[in-house]
C-alpha cells in the first residue's frame, strides 16, 4: 500500500491495519468466512475465526482458482489463486461515525473468473467523491462455488 498513514479498526472478528489511499482509509484481504478448504470444502461458508492482535490488512486476499485458458473480464487480473479465497477490501472515506451509504460490489466473470481486487473495480474515487463506503469481495467460482453434491452424496 503506497504512502498514507496506517489506521487501525475494530471489526466483529478483531482489529485490522489498514492505510490511506488516494484520501480513503482501505482495508484489503479481510476474511468474511473460515477457509473453504478440508471438512469445509463443498460446504455454505461458516463464520471466520476472530484472531488476537492486530490483522494486516494491506494488501488483497488470494483469488479463487481460475481456468488458466480463460481471458479475464478486465486488465489486471492477479494474485494468488486459492481456495482460501473469502475475503473483501474496503474503501470508506472516513472512520467516523458518519452515516454514509454502502455499495457491496460482487464482480462479473460468469462464475469462473475474476476477482474483486482487479484495479478497475477499487472503490477509492467513487468512496471519495460520493462520500460512501465501498466493499468489494472474492468468492468461490466454477464447480468450487456452485457445484451441489448433496443429493448425490446426502
Amino acid at each position: 500500500m503506497a504512502g498514507g498513514e496506517k489506521a487501525v479498526i475494530q471489526t466483529r472478528d478483531g482489529k485490522i491495519e489498514g492505510g490511506q489511499e488516494e484520501g480513503v482509509f482501505v482495508f484489503k484481504g479481510v476474511p468474511y468466512a473460515a477457509p473453504p478448504v478440508g471438512d469445509l470444502r463443498w460446504m455454505a461458508p461458516q463464520p471466520v475465526s476472530g484472531w488476537v492482535g492486530v490483522r494486516p490488512a494491506l494488501s488483497f486476499g488470494n483469488i479463487a482458482p481460475q481456468n488458466a485458458g480463460t481471458r479475464p473480464i478486465g486488465p489486471g487480473l492477479s494474485g494468488t489463486q486459492s481456495e482460501d479465497c473469502l475475503s473483501l477490501n474496503t474503501c470508506s472515506p472516513g472512520l467516523d461515525d458518519e452515516r454514509r451509504p454502502v455499495l457491496v460490489w460482487i464482480h462479473g466473470g460468469v462464475f469462473n473468473l475474476g476477482s474483486g481486487s482487479m484495479p478497475m473495480y477499487h472503490g477509492g474515487r467513487l468512496a471519495a467523491r460520493k462520500n460512501v463506503v465501498v466493499f468489494t469481495i472474492d468468492y468461490r467460482l466454477g464447480m468450487p462455488g456452485f457445484l451441489n453434491l448433496k443429493e448425490a452424496t446426502g
